[in-house]
């Protein structure tokens, strides 16, 4: 049942108020319930398997020449039921997963509100343990926050459902990553400067330098570290033929938890060793 504005206003306003997340304001989304492919593949898969059935109920008949009659319409009338009920069932379900949904920008936090029975969800900055950062091969985006209880809060672009337009999904990691690196970085600084291994998925850094796959790579030899779509790419140097040579690995950045405090504390590294430099685009 769709809710009304007056209901959806009053809902959000509650889970605003009860999770101190402070005034709400809608950024993204529409009121009106749309179909969807989504919907439409979950109406057609469980038509098309209930169909299957009634096919293998004339197999069945026929086989065990079970139907005395000999008209073929008696053979296309079997079908039928399993047919109904794959389309009530089908119908249903689709029903069930009709919905759009609003999201609110807060002060301190994120609500994804559905104008049907569907639970809301909702995310404070401050509970926010560690973000993901995705990029699928048809350039579609998907910014995934994890809560402390391990509760998911996913933001995506392109055409998925409930997608957002880039420049909104643009602004909002942009805020999320500036939330978690103001709240995570001191304790990676302070777990770094008393020597201790910093962790961050595949990637590992400590005051020698910077490990991935096992392999160190000395802060005295890092030139550049960039975030490129959806890599994380290492410019160093290495010793070939007595010499020094540029090389680089490249690491996807949806191994990188936290990738954002990752790059910070790198910048923060780097900036007190001579002649390196980092760069974050």
């Amino acid at each position: 049942m769709k809710l009304t504005r007056q209901q959806i206003t009053h809902d959000v306003e509650l889970i605003a108020r009860e999770q101190r997340l402070g005034t709400p304001s809608l950024i993204a989304g529409d009121e009106s319930a749309k179909l969807d492919w989504h919907n439409i593949t979950v109406f057609l898969v469980v038509l098309a398997l209930f169909t299957l059935l009634g096919l293998v109920a004339v197999v069945i008949v026929v086989l065990g020449k079970a139907l005395v009659s000999t008209n073929p319409l008696a053979f296309l009338l079997i079908p039928l039921p399993f047919m109904l009920m794959g389309a009530v069932l089908g119908g249903t379900l689709a029903y069930a997963n009709w919905s759009s949904a609003l999201l609110y920008l807060c002060e301190h936090g994120l609500i994804r509100y559905y104008n049907t029975r569907k639970p809301a969800e909702f995310i404070r900055w401050d509970q926010v343990d560690a973000v993901w950062f995705t990029q699928d091969p048809r350039h579609r985006y998907a910014y995934t926050m994890r809560r402390a209880d391990g509760t998911m809060f996913v933001l995506t672009t392109g055409n998925s459902r409930f997608s957002l337009s880039e420049v909104c999904y643009t602004m909002l990691v942009g805020m999320s990553n500036r939330e978690i690196t103001r709240r995570c970085l001191p304790k990676a600084r302070k777990r770094y400067q008393h020597g201790a291994p910093v962790r961050f998925g595949k990637i590992s850094i400590d005051q020698q330098g910077l490990m991935y796959d096992e392999k160190l790579y000395a802060w005295s030899r890092i030139i550049t570290v960039k975030l490129v779509c959806d890599q994380i790419y290492v410019k160093y140097q290495r010793a070939e033929h007595g010499r020094l040579v540029p090389a680089f690995f490249a690491c996807s950045v949806d191994l990188i938890p936290n990738y954002c405090v990752l790059l910070a504390l790198i910048n923060m590294v780097q900036s007190e060793q001579p002649a390196t430099y980092i760069q974050n685009v």
